[in-house]
């Protein structure tokens, strides 16, 4: 009986172990590789800021929202400038 115990646990460690190799070789895995480099979404995007026609970050871009539409600009300058236009 504890001989059977043992065989099955030995034949289900090995299944479960084979398994994840199948799987991970399939790519079905949810954990990336640790050493993959991961890529940020938008962390390479750039604005353009519509007074000065610099290009910017989002992240250091000066931004509001116009009639519905987030517009960036690349100092408070270029926002001012752009706010005194509309008027």
């Amino acid at each position: 009986m504890i001989a059977q115990l043992i065989v099955l646990s030995a034949v289900a460690y090995v299944g479960y172990q084979a398994a994840k190799i199948v799987v991970k070789s399939l790519g079905l895995g949810s954990d990336p590789d640790p050493g993959e480099e991961q890529k940020i979404p938008g962390a390479n995007d750039m604005v353009q800021d519509p007074v000065c026609g610099l290009f910017i970050s989002p992240a250091d871009a000066v931004t509001i929202i116009h009639k519905g539409t987030y517009i960036s600009f690349c100092s408070r300058e270029c926002l001012n400038k752009f706010l005194q236009n509309q008027g």
